[in-house]
């Protein structure tokens, strides 16, 4: 993500003169936590690579025809399919089509955040072996920010502001209760482990384990050492809330919440020097130091570029203590990874009658995965660890009442 901000012509958002966007599938995230396996993960994988090609040659009239027109039901994931038909119709100009398949993402994304991790604690044995790829993607909170944002974006390319400061609104919602849920998350996966069944004591127990930490490290890595923002945040969706409360202010109230936004991602961030200026504004403002009609006119350049990151398994076998005498067997561990995909090299800048500017960085997508992850790493972990454990005692017991059979 990079930004330039220059004195060139006016401060309305709705009208944003200067307009240079290079869309390269930055915000879709895409395959999900769970995808890697079974057959609705291939046919995902084959769609998913599909996208990707046509997606580099830009032509996203022909794309968003083809994920439109076509009279058979989608393929894998529906929330997958809507995400990607939503940005597509959008950079298409079908923006009202844009909007349905946006809020039908949505609907889902929150249909399932509600039925996901806390429904999930009360699994049967039967349905906690059932591999992940069956089940439901529960999507990442950055997903969701995002989704609002380019909602509120696209609300902006149709002049509808009222609109676009609900969506804005939800965008900050989203992020600032975003901490909270993850603590909860851990919180009842771990009380979920603490019960009296035998598998749930062992896998407790795995967790605890400083042989099985080792070989986690060793074949994972450690999630306490990746690079993560100091506090969660889309920096993007932030940033743009600050800019549209500053841009379209009402009442000191409005200019009060950009001047929060503006801040807080130039001081998670650090840079570009241009973060530093538009918060220093945005308390200008909020102060009444400076009157919005002061301010000198200017344009704000969004650039997106590079592809998003993607999910992969991370694989490995552990021993599992299965009796009192010593027995144990070794069962497989599957975790999710996102990995980083190849950001374009080229740059890119405005240029005017009179001069050019350059754009700089100002965030990356991967930072932002990773802090969500980190965050919700140990319910992941716990979920992994206790239906790897089911299937070790079953493959036990199988095994000591049925001899070779089992």
């Amino acid at each position: 993500m990079v930004t330039t901000k220059q004195a060139l012509t006016t401060l309305e958002v709705a009208d944003w003169p200067v307009r240079v966007v290079d869309h390269f599938r930055l915000c879709i995230l895409l395959i999900g936590l769970t995808l890697l396996g079974g057959c609705s993960g291939l046919q995902q994988q084959r769609f998913a690579d599909d996208f990707d090609r046509a997606w580099r040659q830009g032509d996203f009239d022909s794309l968003a025809m083809s994920l439109g027109g076509s009279d058979s039901d989608p393929e894998g994931d529906l929330l997958l399919w809507w995400l990607h038909e939503a940005e597509t119709q959008r950079l298409a100009g079908v923006l009202d089509d844009s909007l349905a398949s946006y809020d039908q993402a949505e609907a889902e994304m929150i249909r399932r955040s509600r039925s996901g991790a806390t429904a999930m604690l009360g699994q049967t044995v039967m349905e906690t072996l059932v591999n992940d790829s069956a089940a439901d993607y529960e999507p990442l909170v950055a997903e969701s920010i995002l989704v609002n944002t380019y909602k509120a974006l696209t609300f902006l390319m149709e002049g509808k502001r009222a609109d676009a400061r609900v969506e804005f609104n939800r965008v900050d919602d989203r992020t600032r209760r975003a901490i909270d849920q993850f603590s909860e998350s851990i919180i009842e996966r771990r009380e979920n482990l603490s019960t009296d069944s035998r598998a749930a004591r062992a896998a407790d127990n795995t967790l605890s384990d400083a042989r099985f930490q080792q070989q986690l490290r060793q074949n994972y890595g450690d999630p306490g050492q990746w690079q993560v923002l100091s506090e969660f945040m889309v920096p993007v969706s932030t940033w743009l809330h600050g800019l549209y409360f500053m841009a379209a202010a009402q009442d000191r109230a409005d200019l009060e919440r950009s001047r929060v936004s503006l801040q807080r991602v130039a001081k998670i961030l650090g840079g570009p020097p241009a973060l530093a200026e538009d918060a220093q504004l945005a308390e200008a403002l909020a102060a009444g130091d400076m009157a919005v009609d002061d301010v000198v006119p200017l344009v704000w350049v969004l650039y997106e570029k590079g592809l998003g990151p993607v999910p992969e398994a991370v694989s490995f076998d552990f021993a599992l203590p299965v009796s009192s005498r010593g027995g144990f067997v070794y069962v497989p561990l599957s975790l999710p990874r996102f990995s980083q995909r190849p950001t374009a090299m080229f740059g890119a800048g405005v240029s005017t009658c009179s001069e050019n500017f350059a754009l700089e960085p100002m965030s990356e997508l991967g930072a932002v995965i990773k802090t969500e992850m980190q965050a919700r790493f140990p319910g992941v972990l716990a979920r992994a660890v206790t239906r790897a454990t089911v299937n070790g005692f079953l493959q036990y017991e199988a095994s000591d009442r049925l001899g070779l059979a089992g």
